[in-house]
């Protein structure tokens, strides 16, 4: 078996904030305003939490991150399930 294919011996949950788009318009009121190089743009963030030790990635939850706020206010939503 090569080491790509092998599960860790112990399990791993990661819970990380990621964008999900990035748009030129604003969607609905999670969209957070971003100004680049005099260009807006409004980006969707979540945070997701998943099993990252197996080699299948079962995605356990997903939260929308509300706008002036980040992942850390949501970390409690994954720990108390």
């Amino acid at each position: 078996m090569s080491s790509d294919n092998r599960e860790l011996p112990f399990r791993l949950t990661i819970i990380d904030g990621k964008c999900l788009s990035d748009t030129t318009y604003e969607v609905d009121e999670y969209s957070i305003r971003r100004t680049q190089k005099g260009c807006n743009k409004y980006v969707q963030t979540a945070i997701r939490a998943f099993h990252g030790s197996s080699t299948v990635k079962l995605l356990m939850g997903q939260e929308r991150i509300p706008k002036g706020t980040n992942e850390k206010g949501l970390f409690p939503v994954f720990l108390d399930k």
